[in-house]
């Protein structure tokens, strides 16, 4: 039996003999290509006019006829060496099929196979197997690397599409089962495929807060909020959100035999300058703490709002050119806000466009003239001039008070 490998590294395999003709022994893309759609056809014989559609450009050799013969030899030659005598491609008049004589196996049809049949299974034991096999499978994207054709392509976004449904599948009836272990090993593997999946990540997440893993559950989260963000432009989402409480309930865990251990895992690690800045969520339960101590503490503390937007010269029509400027300024005003707040002071990133500063001690005065340097110190850094920033001035009470502007 042939086994046509077309999932990752592209691999045809004869099961009886342990003989593998891989990339290396092929060392060609459109040898890849033409046995690929060969088997995916292999049902009927398949017309010299659509072979060439389906291997190149429509200006990309003046003698499609002769191309297409000359790689029909090559193939059979390399067929030849590596396998015997066997006849794979059998030649009609005008067209070529694949040798119906040979039974063959092609990954990407078992693939689907194990999904579909998963998918539809009412059995988890049975539907973990096959979401198992099926992962284990996919090694890799349809025709890695050499996809340039239509076909290809579609195909390419369909298999890997199906591979994501599998893991988000199996993540969940693993955790259902409490298998956290296994549920970090696969979506850790699947997000080296797709690092913009959103319940994938979630789905990690809650593994490591399963496995009491919580610094790295938190790492993981804060480093998908920006993975996301800078993609995809997404911020502040309904599943992200869900993992986000889990987070803010979670304990260290072990039991410590003093307090000194405490104190040194709490401790920042680098020298402490500047502003303290974090995530969003870690900002919120700083302020909320900070909102309680005003009920017993009379001392002015001031929340910074600061956004980024289009001077009115400037044109904003072409979107591309909006987002452009947009995060070359958020980048800068992140610098110029580590160069002029205390230590003390914590910021995070709310919005696209916008840093929250949150000011103890501070009085409404002094917080108007932090806001000034810290545009002052913007401006500075700043090329272009086309993005302004505009601050919003907020006292921290124990209830809303309405925006300063």
């Amino acid at each position: 039996m042939i086994k046509i490998c077309a999932l990752g590294s592209f691999a045809i395999i004869d099961t009886d003999s342990g003989v593998c003709l891989d990339d290396d022994g092929l060392r060609s893309d459109m040898l890849k290509k033409l046995i690929t759609y060969l088997v995916i056809h292999r049902e009927h014989p398949v017309t010299v006019q659509e072979l060439f559609g389906a291997l190149w450009q429509d200006d990309e050799t003046e003698n499609p006829a002769g191309a297409l013969k000359n790689l029909m030899y090559r193939l059979r030659a390399v067929m030849k060496k590596n396998f015997g005598d066997t006849t794979f491609v059998v030649t009609g008049s005008g067209t070529y099929s694949w040798n119906p004589q040979v039974e063959t196996v092609l990954d990407i049809e078992e693939f689907e196979k194990n999904v579909k049949r998963s998918k539809a299974s009412k059995d988890a034991d049975e539907a973990t197997c096959g979401f198992e096999d099926a992962l284990e499978m996919y090694r890799g994207e349809f025709l890695e690397n050499c996809a340039d054709k239509h076909w290809m392509v579609t195909s390419a976004t369909y298999y890997h599409s199906m591979y994501l449904t599998a893991v988000k599948r199996l993540a969940a009836l693993y955790l259902k089962a409490e298998r956290f272990a296994d549920v970090e090993n696969i979506c850790t593997h699947a997000l080296r495929f797709d690092d913009v999946d959103e319940q994938i990540y979630c789905d990690l997440i809650k593994s490591l807060i399963g496995q009491q893993k919580n610094e790295l559950a938190l790492k993981n989260f804060e480093n998908a909020k920006k993975v996301l963000q800078d993609a995809l432009g997404v911020r502040g989402t309904k599943k992200l959100a869900e993992v986000e409480k889990e987070l803010l309930k979670m304990n260290k865990g072990a039991v410590v035999e003093n307090i000194e251990n405490i104190y040194d895992d709490m401790a920042e690690e680098e020298d402490v300058e500047g502003v303290y800045l974090c995530g969003y969520p870690v900002f919120r339960e700083i302020y909320r703490v900070e909102a309680r101590k005003m009920t017993r503490v009379a001392e002015a503390e001031h929340v910074l709002l600061l956004t980024a937007e289009l001077g009115e010269e400037v044109d904003n029509s072409n979107e591309h050119m909006t987002r452009f400027l947009i995060k070359q300024a958020m980048g800068q005003l992140e610098k110029a806000l580590k160069r002029t707040l205390r230590v003390g002071d914590i910021a995070a990133r709310y919005s696209d466009t916008q840093f929250i500063v949150l000011l103890p001690s501070c009085t409404y005065e002094a917080t108007k003239a932090v806001a000034k340097r810290v545009i002052n110190d913007f401006k500075s850094l700043q090329r272009s001039k086309k993005v302004i920033v505009k601050p919003q001035m907020e006292q921290v009470e124990s209830t809303p008070s309405v925006l300063v502007r």
